[in-house]
């Protein structure tokens, strides 16, 4: 029941959708890495997890109920920006909104995704990452992955579409949950 894309011509399956809505609630899983700092890790992070999954969905689907009710189909399918269209009072808020969003998510990531590397290759369950766990410094930063984080997320910017890189940063944060889960 999808109408193609009238920019590229794509029509989305379950799928690709879920692949663009799945980034949206991995941040929540954030306070995974800083689990040291936790009184109760145990207990706080599957309570805040689950809490913070159902509360964002639920916002998600609250959105998306309420703009199917107030605006035109057409204009939902057409205007990829329509929440700057609608916005008060003025558009620009959601513009700034969104680039502070995603400055603060990518140096969220920036964060994470060296840390989770240094943890893998300290674990020595990826030999390929052996020169990630040489370069553990005594101040915590492990510059090499650092480095290897930087140059992921630079050729992933390159294709200049998000709709792109979705899909790779979905299937790697479902690798990254399943390896550690199983």
């Amino acid at each position: 029941n999808y109408d193609a894309d009238p920019n590229t011509g794509i029509v989305p399956d379950f799928f690709s959708l879920l692949a663009l809505f799945y980034p949206a609630v991995t941040g929540i899983l954030s306070g995974t890495n800083r689990s040291e700092l936790l009184e109760q890790p145990l207990v706080s992070i599957p309570a805040g997890t689950i809490g913070a999954t159902l509360v964002s969905t639920a916002i998600h689907i609250l959105i998306v109920w309420l703009f199917g009710l107030t605006i035109a189909n057409n204009t939902l399918k057409t205007n990829k920006f329509i929440l700057a269209a609608v916005a008060f009072p003025q558009d620009q808020v959601v513009k700034v909104g969104v680039i502070v969003c995603c400055i603060g998510s990518a140096m969220q990531y920036m964060t994470m995704a060296p840390q989770l590397l240094s943890a893998i290759a300290m674990d020595d369950s990826m030999p390929i990452l052996s020169f990630i766990r040489k370069s553990q410094k005594d101040d915590g930063i492990n510059r090499n992955a650092l480095w290897l984080t930087c140059f992921i997320v630079a050729v992933a910017s390159l294709s200049g579409n998000l709709d792109h890189i979705t899909p790779l940063t979905t299937m790697c944060f479902l690798l990254m949950y399943g390896g550690i889960n199983f």
